[in-house]
């Protein structure tokens, strides 16, 4: 059963690649939770990386909303702000989700700046983009298709292993992740040893 709504549409893509480091056209497909918005129909490793999206934006929402609805509710706010609380994670766009993925992306945009990694033809902000500990996951697992699915355990992004770092599927965001582990507070934070 899909948890998402998927949405063919390139012009939108378009529209959407002029606010991003990718460019326009450089966008293939793109999440905001509950919709997968794609340039063509998506193929099965496409799929999976959105579908690793979506659980990502569903985790966080959920934690966000156990932690904020009753500290609201015990700090004496109305029942309108309680509710609010609860819902707002999962809002398209501008959930919890959207949030911590722009403060990744602002954060690595600026670390992406020292070019470590000698990968000059890409832009700090392309660079962040592959960064991100949520596009990490995504695409080392992408082509593992339904069984890493079936197996994915909550919050994996944040806690990446080096076996799993190793695999072959995204040699780029390693590649950049390893050039910039030592120059960034968050580097063994989101990659463990074992």
């Amino acid at each position: 059963m899909k948890l998402y709504i998927e949405i063919v549409s390139p012009k939108l893509l378009d529209f959407f690649g002029i606010f991003s480091p990718l460019g326009v056209g450089g966008i293939g497909n793109m999440t905001v939770a509950p919709f997968v918005i794609s340039r063509d129909p998506m193929s099965k490793s496409e799929e999976t990386h959105e579908y690793i999206h979506i659980l990502q934006t569903y985790e966080v929402g959920v934690v966000t909303a156990i932690v904020l609805g009753p500290a609201l509710a015990l700090a004496g706010l109305p029942w309108w702000a309680v509710l609010s609380s609860v819902i707002w994670p999962f809002v398209p766009g501008i959930g919890m989700f959207n949030i911590l993925y722009g403060l990744m992306y602002a954060y690595w945009s600026k670390v992406a700046e020292k070019n470590l990694d000698g990968i000059d033809a890409m832009t700090p902000g392309k660079k962040a983009y592959f960064l991100i500990p949520f596009e990490r996951e995504a695409y080392l697992f992408d082509g593992d298709g339904d069984e890493y699915l079936k197996v994915r355990k909550f919050f994996a992004w944040a806690r990446i292993t080096e076996a799993e770092a190793d695999k072959p599927a995204a040699e780029l965001c390693e590649k950049l992740f390893r050039a910039y582990e030592g120059n960034h507070v968050l580097g063994n934070l989101f990659t463990k040893n074992k």
